[in-house]
């Protein structure tokens, strides 16, 4: 039977081989510099003990849980949610943004979503009262975004200068679209992923109110 306890350990030892290594770990949670290193290709001692999972995940920077093999029936339970480990970001009522479309207004807050603050850290470096969530509306970013997906929003990237997914408003409706820059043109061409939907070309950038780029969309299935 495959051990998955190990196997998940020498996987972490690999991603982090520039900052620690077996043996640094061993004497790092107060065992013989050999410890581990018994532990994962001699099968001594069988398993970790609570104390030394707990430290050594600590020198790890993981959570306690991820040394339980996959099948162990503690492997969720040992791991209890601290509340600043999550960001509340507020999402937005489209209709209440568009027509006055900047991200920014508190009354059309519906509620929060909550999101692991780790996780956020790996997908935008922006200061988290600048991300906001928003449902989109309508079939013509099919099939990139459809009908009632929620999309995370970083609001400091808020002008044309790169190719992306934006929330924007133009001629007083807040958009979802997808941005095209020309910049031998100084243009911006507003792109519907449905080809059903018409291009808008030629748009000077000073004509569009940029909320922020897409980062991540959720989906009902």
């Amino acid at each position: 039977m495959k051990d998955s306890a190990r196997k998940r350990l020498k996987d972490i030892f690999e991603e982090r081989s520039d900052v620690t290594d077996l043996k640094k770990a061993s004497l790092a949670i107060g065992r013989n510099a050999a410890y581990l290193h018994q532990y994962l290709y001699k099968g001594v001692p069988k398993k970790l003990d609570e104390e030394v999972r707990k430290n050594l995940a600590k020198h790890l920077g993981i959570q306690a849980h991820e040394l339980l093999p996959s099948d162990s029936p503690h492997r969720e339970l040992d791991y209890t949610p601290k509340p600043e480990e999550f960001v509340h970001i507020p999402v937005f009522d489209v209709e209440a943004s568009a027509g006055h479309g900047a991200l920014t207004d508190r009354e059309s807050v519906l509620h929060f979503l909550s999101f692991r603050r780790e996780w956020l850290r790996m997908i935008s470096s922006a200061p988290f009262d600048k991300l906001s969530v928003i449902r989109v509306d309508g079939d013509s970013m099919e099939p990139t975004l459809s009908n009632g997906d929620t999309v995370l929003v970083d609001g400091t990237q808020n002008a044309s200068r790169t190719d992306g997914i934006y929330v924007l408003q133009f001629d007083n409706y807040l958009y979802v679209k997808r941005l095209l820059m020309n910049p031998a043109k100084g243009k911006v061409a507003i792109i519907s992923d449905n080809p059903a939907y018409a291009p808008m070309e030629d748009i000077d950038p000073d004509d569009l109110r940029i909320a922020g780029r897409v980062l991540w969309l959720g989906r009902r299935v």
